[in-house]
């Protein structure tokens, strides 16, 4: 069952009762993930730039019809080019919104939908 984002602040998501206070990754059968930057820190610096082999490592059995991305509230999470070639490889089509929005999306998106959502800048 898709989880259902109930309020999201600077630095905080709440998702079906429970307040997350770092960036998160739902799947598609509803478990949501610390999104882990190793990744994207490793190669770009910073967590900031999202990097294939973070993709990789969500999507590599399952990917998703649908991705919803918040790229934050001041809109700064970057998707390198090997991530929109992943993206573009699996099919997968991405929707990427400043973080409130992405919240809305979301909550409006049919089940099988998958977020990727920055809780900070």
């Amino acid at each position: 069952m898709k989880p259902t984002i109930q309020s999201v602040s600077f630095g905080a998501i709440s998702i079906d009762d429970k307040t997350y206070s770092y960036d998160v990754v739902i799947l598609s059968d509803g478990k949501v993930l610390r999104r882990n930057k190793k990744a994207s820190r490793k190669k770009f610096g910073t967590g900031h730039h999202l990097a294939r082999a973070e993709l990789r490592r969500y999507f590599r059995c399952d990917p998703p019809t649908l991705l919803i991305v918040g790229t934050g509230h001041a809109n700064m999470l970057r998707f390198s080019n090997g991530s929109i070639r992943f993206l573009m490889k699996h099919r997968i089509k991405a929707r990427f919104y400043p973080t409130p929005e992405a919240v809305r999306q979301f909550n409006e998106a049919p089940e099988q939908t998958v977020a990727l959502i920055h809780v900070t800048c």
